[in-house]
Parts: C-alpha cells; structure tokens; sequence
C-alpha cells in the first residue's frame, strides 16, 4: 500500500502516534543538554523557582521572572512550569527538556488537526504536520530552555485558534475555551496577543466574518488582549516608547530584511546559529532592504490576487506576518532569532504542504514518487535536527558554531571567549575578547571581561592598558574601574589603586565586593578608621557574607578593638564554618588575647577546613604549645 493510501486510511491517533515516535526519536540527544545564556538569570539563579509556594506570586509580580530586576517580565505560566521542574529535578536539565519535549509534541497534535481543517484530509496537511514536528528551526525552543515561551504560548494559541476552527464546523460554540486558552498563552509570552487579527484574516478569507458568533469571539478576545496590554503596559512602554534599543525606521527595515531572512531559514536551514550575523538597515534604500521588501510586496500581491481560487495561500501568508508581528514590530535586543519562528513557521508549512497537494493532483500518476521525495526531504531535515541538538551539548560548543557564522559580530566571540575561559583555554579566550574588541571597540563590557583574564594569567600590563583604554570609553563604569583597581594593587601601586576603587565604589555603591576592597585598601595603606568605615558598608549589604565577617574584625583587631574583632571572626565561622580564613583570624584574636587552648583548636580547624593552611598552622600550633609550657 502506498504511503498516500496509508495517510489516508490510517485513523488520526496512529498517524498522530507516528510523527510523535519520530519526534522523540529526532529529540533523544537533547534530553541532557545544559543551560545556556537566559537560562541562568531566569532559571539557575532565580531562587523564587525553588519553592512551589511561590506559584501564585508569579500571576502578580513581574520581577519573579528573573533573579535580576531589570529582566522583570510578565511570564507567569512559564515560571510555574519551570517551578515544576525544580521540584522533579532541581538543576538537573533532563526533565527540564523533557516537559518541553512533552508540550511540543501536543503542538505536533494541534498542528495536525488545524492543517486537516485548512488542507483537508491530504498528504500535505500530514507533511505540513511533519516538518513542524522535525524542522532544525525548531532546536532552538527545544534546546534553549528560557524559550520554552514559544512553545507553551504557541500550544494555548494553537488551541485557542483550533477550538475556533471546530466551533464553525460543528455549528456551537465553545468560546469560553477559545478565550480561556488565549489567555493562558498570554500567561505564557505576550506575542500570543495577534490571536484576534488571525482570526479576522480567516473568517474574512472563507466567508464567516459577519457571523454574529464569529464577532462575539473577536470581541472577547479582543477584550482578553487590551486586559493584559493594560496589565503589562509598563514593560510595552519601556520597550516601545520610553527606551527602545533602536529608532523605528532602524527597526523597521531591519526586520523587513529579517522576514526574508527567516523564509530562507525555513526552505533551507543552513548556517543555524544562536546569534546570527546580522545588520542593521535604517532605510529603504539599503541594498538588501530594498529588494526584500519588493519580495514580500510580491508575495502579498500573489495571495491577494489569488485568495478567492486559494484561500490558503493568502492565510498561511498572514499567519506568518501577523504571528510575527510582536517580534518585528517592538525593538528587541537580538535582531533575528531563531525560536521567533516556531508559530509563524507554520504559515510556510501550510502553503509547502498545499503545493504538495497541487502537484498530487496535477501529477496524480505520480503520486507515489511525490510522497517518497516528501519523506527523503524529511529525513534530511531529521538529520539536520539530530546534528544541530549536539551543537547545544555545551557552550564551547554552541559559542564556538555561533562565532565562526558571525566573523563581524561582537557578541557570540564574548560568549565563546567566556565558554573558553571557563574551560581552561586562556589563550583561545583572549584572543576571542581580542577580536570582539576590534569588531566593537564601544562595548565596554569587553574592555573588564579582557582585563580580568589578562590579570588572572599575569599580564599586568597588558591588563593595564586595556582598562586604562576602557574607562577613557566610558568612564561610568564601575566594573572596569574596579578590575583596574585589582591590576594596580598587583602592581603594588597601592595610592592609585585606593583612587580608582573610590571611583568604583561611588558608582557601585551597592556592590559590597567592592567596599570590601576598598576597606582592605585603607588597612594596607593603614588607615583602619576608613576601613572600618567601608567595611560597616559592606556588613549593612552582605550581612550573611563570612569574609566580609573577617574584613570587619581585621578592622577593628587594626584599631585595637580587640573584643568586636573577637565577635566578628566568631560571626564568620558561623556563618561559614568550612572556611579556612575565618578560623585562621579566630585563632589569631584568640592567641593575642592569651586564650591558648581555644586558639590551638581554632587553628586546628582551620587546616581542616582548608589544607593549604597547614604548614602555617603546624608552627602555630608549635609555638602554643611551647608558650603553655
């Protein structure tokens, strides 16, 4: 029996059951990928996550999405998913991808039977079905955590847009789902707000517009989405009007060259990257612009011209440019993502498949032939899947894929730079920060992150230069003025590196890392009143901090205090009693104060703690024990 006689005798559950098998099958390599780039602030360090009593927070708190407050976005059904997750597996990211995995292959279902619904029951609604199922574009959501927003919004939009679908169909109308559903895929990510315009396009395509059902729906979701822009209107704002990263006519033709862009990834997914390199246009006139624009005026030309014969063409062409409207419209900080395709790619997957149909039809002879040229050209994307998954096994990995495909871009060599760093790689690590420099010699954050590696490996100077070149950049920075303070105190340089950690502190005045480093700096120079005085500071932030603990009692043991010095080194060990220092600085206290039994212990523990204090340890020990004879 033929593939299209199988397809179209098969129950919908057993084909169904077959493109999930598939799936799984193309996802199995993922399933121990690690986190990656957002991950870490949304997920990793995001302690809210820890505690599933903190799921209802979420629906009220926009600042839970993120351990940092200026990522602060309204995400609540993600969080409590990956809450969820927490509680199975805490950071291990097996059931991490897993759930993902799991709400992608509901997507796959829905896919499915919309594409039955628009294409009827054909081989191309299946192969439409298919190559959402298995497309290399969609690593990207499966892959990167943080984008499970795509995949959980676009489940309740596709849901949403199917109960629709049925509705008509079935002549009643279940619309409370359709807006529950909307709701939640809000809930998810906000460009699920487009829901109300898709349905307009195709009730106004297949003739139910002026239904007095089809209105009573587009209202209530059309009340649903100014509800939530009324609800998340301080983040739109900022984004939109009060700071965006670009000016609109930037914007604008940027991504009328991304949506050419993201065609072509879709028709031909090479060159898959997590930070593809990609410019900025701001005018018409640009000589990609101008003929991407031409292209997509063309493509909407031909869907208008032929939507009465093929509705489908000029629906599938609207689903794809309304479902990426939020991403094209509103200036983001990454000019092209690859996730940002998950729904709208569908739009291309309709028309795919009903081209697939034509030429059935038009070449019904050679219909077998057709489906097995579908299937070769499935299996090389499968392929292409499982490869590009083992490209996100680690960050030495993705970074690397990623700074190879984009030469001119800063960003992705950074990332790269970081990954090699943290694998031991110093000098790769350097020449990477090195390149990204000259691609950007504004993005300061370079300037710290290349001075810190060039200290960590001895090069002073070099480390000099580069931070001294830095805050001529942008002197408002308090990172870079606080690693150039550690490269002048390894210079010994103590009086300039005192100044430049006064500069770092007045613009980090939060950073108790910082004060404390002042602090220390004051009692090398010996003035232990304005350490104190710094060192106090650093207490009032990190009061659970043990080595801030020791660089109060150093203060104090420096003004003669002996007794608050006592109680500081005390506070530390028990704050953190694996810590060799602070019991180090006990014993010292309690060996000027004459206690010599509990200054024997104190030191004993601190060889405990730390075997490198050893040797020290060993002598003082000795010369206790000489003393109490």
């Amino acid at each position: 029996m033929s593939a299209v006689k199988i397809l179209r005798t098969a129950p919908f559950l057993t084909r169904y059951l077959s493109l999930a098998f598939i799936t799984c099958l193309v996802y199995a390599n993922a399933l121990e990928n690690p986190f990656h780039y957002d991950d870490f602030h949304s997920i990793v360090h995001n302690e809210r996550l820890r505690s599933l009593s903190a799921v209802p927070q979420f629906f009220t708190d926009a600042t839970a999405f993120s351990s940092e407050a200026e990522n602060a976005m309204y995400r609540p059904l993600l969080l409590a998913t990956f809450a969820a997750n927490y509680a199975i597996s805490q950071y291990q990211t097996w059931s991490y991808h897993v759930l993902s995995l799991v709400l992608h292959l509901a997507c796959v279902g829905l896919v499915a039977a919309i594409g039955l619904r628009l294409l009827g029951q054909t081989l191309g609604a299946w192969w439409a079905a298919l190559l959402f199922a298995i497309h290399p574009i969609n690593t990207e959501p499966l892959n990167y955590i943080s984008s499970r927003s795509e995949i959980l919004s676009g489940l309740f939009f596709l849901l949403a847009f199917w109960v629709y679908l049925q509705a008509g169909q079935k002549g009643r109308v279940p619309w409370g789902w359709a807006m529950g559903a909307y709701a939640l895929a809000l809930f998810s990510k906000s460009i699920a707000i487009v829901l109300p315009a898709v349905v307009v396009v195709h009730a106004a395509l297949f003739g139910s517009l002026y239904r007095r059902e089809t209105k009573k729906l587009v209202a209530g979701l059309a009340l649903i989405g100014a509800a939530y822009i009324v609800g998340v209107w301080q983040f739109l704002a900022r984004a939109t009007i009060d700071q965006p990263v670009r000016g609109y006519d930037e914007q604008i033709w940027t991504q009328v060259k991304a949506l050419v862009f993201y065609v072509k990834m879709l028709l031909w997914p090479s060159g898959q990257s997590i930070d593809h390199q990609f410019l900025v246009s701001d005018s018409l006139f640009d000589p990609i612009a101008a003929p991407a624009f031409a292209l997509l005026l063309s493509l909407l030309f031909v869907a208008l011209r032929f939507r009465r014969e093929h509705p489908i063409l000029a629906f599938s062409y609207a689903w794809f440019l309304l479902v990426l409207a939020p991403s094209s419209v509103v200036p983001l900080n990454v000019l092209v993502n690859e996730h940002r395709m998950y729904i709208p790619g569908l739009g291309v997957y309709w028309i795919l498949g009903y081209g697939l149909n034509l030429l059935c039809i038009r070449w019904d002879r050679y219909r077998s032939w057709l489906s097995v040229i579908a299937l070769l050209i499935a299996l090389v994307l499968c392929w292409v899947t499982v490869q590009r998954n083992a490209v996100w096994a680690s960050s030495l990995t993705l970074w690397g894929s990623a700074a190879k495909g984009a030469p001119m871009m800063a960003r992705p060599h950074v990332y790269w730079a970081e990954a090699l760093e943290q694998a031991g790689r110093t000098g790769e690590a350097i020449r990477s920060y090195e390149h990204a420099l000259r691609r950007d010699p504004s993005f300061t954050v370079l300037y710290q992150r290349l001075g810190a590696v060039y200290l960590d490996s001895g090069r002073n100077d070099r480390a000099l230069q580069i931070l001294t070149e830095g805050v001529s950049v942008d002197s408002t920075d308090g990172t870079l003025w606080s690693t150039l303070a550690e490269v002048l105190r390894a210079q010994g340089r103590w009086e300039e590196s005192l100044s430049a950690y006064r500069r770092a502190a007045e613009l980090l005045p939060e950073d108790g890392a910082v004060l404390n480093n002042l602090g220390n700096t004051y009692q090398v120079l010996n003035q232990p009143q304005k350490a104190l005085r710094y060192h106090l500071m650093a207490d009032q932030l990190t009061p659970s901090d043990a080595p801030t603990q020791v660089n109060l009692g150093n203060a104090y043991a420096m003004l003669g205090r002996e007794r608050e010095a006592l109680q500081a080194f005390r506070r530390a060990v028990e704050l953190e009693p694996a810590y060799g220092g602070g019991w180090l600085s006990l014993g010292g206290a309690l060996e000027r104060g004459n206690r010599i039994e509990e200054a024997i212990r104190a030191y004993e523990q601190a060889a405990l703690a730390d075997p490198n204090n050893r040797p020290f340890v060993q002598e003082r020990v000795m010369l206790l024990r000489e003393k109490r004879r």
